[in-house]
Formats: structure tokens, C-alpha cells, sequence
């Protein structure tokens, strides 16, 4: 230790160990309501290893660490982190059966707040000859010196008119789901459903939902949290996290549904000490959230066209100035956060920008540092991924732009391959209930048919106000989760070269019925940007696909033009114009 600060956070972690006679420890990028989203005092696995990606897990043994991510950070991971740590995307419990084999009697060590009790059996599973031990208090915590103070953001109700439908009448369309599988009350592990349901928010950057659980029971909400002020919302009541064991011992129901994905190995302890009957199911807030109501979906609607205003002046900027070589990556994003606050309605950025030029780019999530950040060079590629939180809904949008004139005829196939893989997932017809995987392959088939691939998901579904990554809706080549009239999702497909460029291309969707097939669904555009004509190779556009561009950029036109300054009229008209295919 130097100052009060680590200078070897993994040897301190290794010595805590010893000291407590474990074998290992697993820290996951989470924090005690099992959050992706976190405050400058929740990052341990940053402090530890060095790694900033927003999902991540590391291991640490006596003469080993690995950290693992997916393939969105395998090369941002490698570019961060210390050679003392293996970066790998193999499932953590297999690697950790292999790095303590049979032979080895062993303890390790985990956070019961940061593990639920199906990521336990996960690891007990693969490795049951293993003791997996709960530590009461977080060895990150106890060895992080000058750690960030704790954030208390401000709650605040969200008004009628943005939600459509009133905490009452969420409670009881929750209720008659509860009831129908055998319980009487629910608890809430998911602050997002938490959110939701009380039709509440907070201050707090990119992710504006206070850190919360909830009992849901017949004529009372009860609502666990450690914030300071909570709002005052009809027949519900405010208590502080110390006092949940309480309140569960003596709450009237006799029987609790629960969602063990999403429970704490520590909640689940007070919910069994609290001798209750456990019914485990999923958590029946997120389909019905997935599924925006009509006043959600017109919120979404307006705000994507505010959105679009900003993201269009931005561009027309961009385009005059971007080139020249005076711009850097950050004072870009701080640009476009500029022309997102000129609207009333706009409550903050939806996630941290990804502001990436040329080989920047080719980081799925790459994180633009405020200082030292890369300038903008004219003839390259920049990829702008980027959104906004409304009081009516939420924003996220990628497109990829040529700074200058192009001249990588490479570059240009690979953009127009994107292009059409996202025009294909957004124009196919599907039968009700189909599943996410299978939109997935229909937005990739451009990119294999040329021998690429890409290492994320196609899409998510976004919060309303809520987090733009909402689960269960995904497009993924795992997703299951049938798609259903009224979901929002995204649909980005992209395509990344190590060290040369990365393009992706981002549109929000609702699903919406197929007018011309009865009992189909399709998707319809909620995003309203144009693509950049500039790097589209014409002749590899299938007469169908040029004529969907064409509608879609007369759409924004005439949508958009009459809300636009006269610099972003012209650039607009130089889109329009550009694209009668």
C-alpha cells in the first residue's frame, strides 16, 4: 500500500485469501441488485483488474486469474488489463473445474449479494467437489482504499400521461399472474420491474432506476431501498434495506413467488428465513413491460423524432467540420449531447456514448477516454453509437459515416453488406411467437455469404425510460423469447476488422402487425436518421431493398424537414436527393 492506495489490488486479493484460508475468489461486475449499471463505487471488478466493459467476471486463484468476457470485449480486455490475467471467453465454472481439479479440496469464496442461487448451482454443478463459500463482506471492499462515496440520486414519479397506465393498475394485472401460479404475493429482486411498476425514476446517468426490491402483495406495495427520499406513491410503503427481514417475517402472505435468476444468494436467505412458501418462476413485470402499452409506444414514436432533430443537426455539423482534423473522438459526443439538451423533454443519455474513428471503431463498445482522445481524420470511417432518455421513452441509434470522401471500395462492400442485413431482419414477415434467434440469422446472411460474422447480438429490447438493454426480447442466435405485437427491440448488425475500421448500423423497432399477412408481424422503423449514401455500393442493392431506402429516407424527409435548421435541411436534402435508387 502507498497513500491509502492499492499499488498490486491482486496481490492484496491473494493475501486476503491466504488469510482466510480460500482457494479462490468470484467477482462478477455486478452490485447487490445485480445491476450491469454502476456508480463510480460499485466498479470492483474495474478496481481489481483494470477492465471498464460492462460485463465481466474474474477468478482469482492462489497462482492463477482469469477474467472473462464475451466477444463485444475480447479486444478492448486485451488492451486494458495486465498480463496476470487470463482474458477468455470460456464459461468461468468449466475453467474453474479445471484450474481446481478433484485432487484438490478447496474453498472459494463469493459475494452472496453479487451471485443468485442458479449462477451457484452453475458452479456447484461443474465442479462439486468444490466448497463454494459466502463471505459476509466483500474482500474488494474491505482492501479498496479511497473508494468513491456511495450515490443517493434523487426518486421522482413519472407522470400518467408518459406511462399509460397507473401503479394500481399494475399492481393488480401483476397480481392476477401472481395468483394464477399458486402464490399470493411477489418479491421483486429487478429494480428495473421495481421502476416500472411504481412508475418511478431517478437522476442517476444512462440508467435511471433507483436501487430498490419490492414486496407486491394484495392491498400493499412495500418497497426496500437505502435511498434517502422516496416519493410519495398510493398504498405503498418505503422501508430501508436493514428492516427487509422484518417486513418479511411478518407480512401477511403465507406464500412468496420469486424469480431465482434475478434473487440474490442473500435475499434468497432472508426470504427462506422469513419461513414462507417459495414459488420460483420467471418474473412476470418483464413480459409485461416488453410489451408497451399505447401511450408508451406513441411516447416513442415523438421521441425518436426529437431525437432524430439533434442527431441530424449533429451530422450536418459533423460533416463540414469532422474532416479537418480538429475534432477529437469526445468533443464529438459532447457535441451531439449538445444539440440532445436543446429539447425540453430530454432527461439525459441512455448509455455512455461510443464516439469511435477509424481503427477506434473495431471496439464493439469502445469507451472514448475525456482526455487524449483520438482527432477525427478525413478519408476514415467514424462510428457514432449513441442515445437519449425522453420523459416519453428512450433512444439508441449507430450509424456509420465516411469523414470526406472514401476511397476503400472494401470498406464500402462491408458497409452496404450491413445495410442490407439490417434492411432484411426489418422488412421479414413472421408469425406470431417466433423467436428472436431467428431474425438473427436473417440480419446476418449478408455478412456470412461474404465470410464474416459478428460476436454480439443483432438486437435488444429497449426500456421505456427505463434501461435501453431491456430483457427478455432479444436477436440473438440463443434468444427463445417469442416476439409479440407492441415490443420494442433494435436491429444493429455490424462488422469489425482488428485495427482497421468497425461499421454497425442501429435502427429502433416496434413490432407491428403485417398488414398484408393477418395473424403475421413485421417491424417498422422507429429511428429516423439516414444512412450514408456515400458508402453504399448501388449495384449490390436488390431492386426490393432500393426501394425500401428510398421509402425510408422520403419518410424521414418529409417526417422531419420541417423541424430542421436551414443547415439541416440542406444536408437532409442532400440525402434525399442522393437516394433515388
Amino acid at each position: 500500500m502507498n497513500n491509502g492506495v492499492a499499488m498490486d489490488p491482486l496481490a492484496d486479493l491473494r493475501t486476503f485469501l491466504k488469510v482466510h484460508g480460500l482457494s479462490g475468489f468470484i467477482l462478477p461486475r455486478e452490485n447487490r441488485f445485480r445491476s450491469a449499471h454502476l456508480s463510480p463505487w460499485e466498479e470492483r471488478l474495474a478496481w481489481l483488474t483494470g477492465f471498464t466493459g460492462s460485463a465481466g467476471l474474474a477468478i482469482v486463484l492462489a497462482d492463477r486469474a482469469a477474467l472473462f468476457v464475451d466477444g463485444r470485449y475480447t479486444l478492448a480486455a486485451s488492451r486494458q488489463i495486465a498480463s496476470t490475467f487470463e482474458i477468455t471467453e470460456e464459461k468461468p465454472e468449466q475453467w474453474l473445474a479445471r484450474a481446481l481439479p478433484i485432487s484438490t479440496p478447496a474453498s472459494v469464496g463469493f459475494d452472496p449479494w453479487q451471485f443468485t442461487p442458479t449462477r451457484l448451482k452453475c458452479f456447484q454443478r461443474a465442479s462439486p467437489h468444490l466448497a463454494f463459500k459466502q463471505i459476509a463482506e466483500n474482500p474488494v471492499d474491505v482492501l479498496w482504499c479511497n473508494r468513491p462515496v456511495p450515490e443517493s440520486p434523487a426518486v421522482f414519479p413519472i407522470d400518467l400521461h408518459c406511462t399509460g397506465c397507473s401503479t394500481q393498475q399494475k399492481h393488480r394485472q401483476i397480481l392476477q399472474h401472481v395468483q394464477q401460479l399458486g402464490a399470493q404475493a411477489l418479491f421483486l429482486a429487478d429494480p428495473a420491474s421495481v421502476a416500472w411498476v411504481l412508475n418511478v425514476r431517478t437522476e442517476a446517468p444512462y440508467f435511471p432506476i433507483p436501487s430498490a426490491y419490492a414486496l407486491l402483495q394484495e392491498t400493499e406495495l412495500t418497497v426496500f431501498s437505502n435511498i434517502t427520499y422516496w416519493p410519495d406513491v398510493p398504498h405503498c410503503v418505503h422501508h430501508p434495506l436493514s428492516g427487509m427481514q422484518k417486513v418479511l417475517d411478518t407480512a401477511v402472505a403465507d406464500t412468496l413467488l420469486l424469480d431465482l435468476d434475478e434473487t440474490s444468494c442473500a435475499v434468497y436467505t432472508f426470504l427462506r428465513n422469513a419461513k414462507k412458501q417459495l414459488i420460483t418462476a420467471p418474473n412476470p413485470c418483464k413480459a409485461l413491460k416488453a410489451i408497451k402499452n399505447v401511450v408508451e409506444l406513441e411516447g416513442f414514436r415523438d421521441c425518436h423524432q426529437r431525437d432524430a432533430v439533434a442527431l441530424i443537426e449533429f451530422l450536418a455539423w459533423l460533416e463540414q467540420t469532422g474532416p479537418c482534423g480538429t475534432i477529437d473522438e469526445h468533443s464529438a459526443a459532447e457535441r451531439l449531447l449538445e444539440e440532445r439538451a436543446r429539447d425540453p423533454s430530454f432527461r439525459g443519455p441512455s448509455f455512455e456514448t461510443i464516439s469511435a474513428s477509424g481503427p477506434n471503431a473495431a471496439f464493439v463498445h469502445y469507451r472514448v477516454p475525456s482526455t487524449g482522445a483520438r482527432f477525427l481524420q478525413s478519408g476514415e470511417g467514424y462510428l457514432l453509437d449513441s442515445g437519449g432518455h425522453y420523459e416519453n421513452g428512450t433512444t439508441d441509434c449507430t450509424r456509420t459515416i465516411g469523414l470526406g470522401p472514401v476511397a476503400d471500395t472494401h470498406f464500402k462492400r462491408i458497409y452496404t453488406a450491413v445495410l442490407k442485413g439490417l434492411i432484411a431482419a426489418t422488412t421479414t414477415i413472421f408469425p406470431r411467437g417466433t423467436p428472436g434467434a431467428a431474425i438473427d440469422s436473417i440480419a446476418r446472411q449478408p455478412l456470412w455469404q461474404m465470410g464474416y460474422d459478428y460476436d454480439h447480438g443483432t438486437g435488444h429490447g429497449v426500456g421505456h425510460y427505463l434501461s435501453v438493454h431491456e430483457d427478455p426480447p432479444t436477436l440473438s442466435k440463443l434468444s427463445r423469447t417469442p416476439l409479440e405485437l407492441g415490443m420494442v427491440l433494435s436491429i444493429e448488425p455490424g462488422c469489425y476488422k482488428p485495427d482497421v475500421f468497425g461499421i454497425r448500423l442501429e435502427n429502433v423497432v416496434e413490432v407491428v402487425p403485417a398488414s398484408e399477412n393477418p395473424g403475421f408481424l413485421t417491424f417498422s422503423p422507429l429511428t429516423l436518421v439516414p444512412f450514408e449514401p456515400a458508402l453504399i455500393e448501388q449495384d449490390c442493392l436488390t431492386r426490393e431493398e432500393a426501394k425500401w431506402l428510398h421509402w425510408y429516407h422520403s419518410n424521414i424527409w418529409k417526417t422531419l424537414y420541417s423541424r430542421l435548421s436551414k443547415k439541416g435541411q440542406e444536408w437532409l436534402n442532400t440525402r434525399k436527393t442522393s437516394c433515388r435508387f
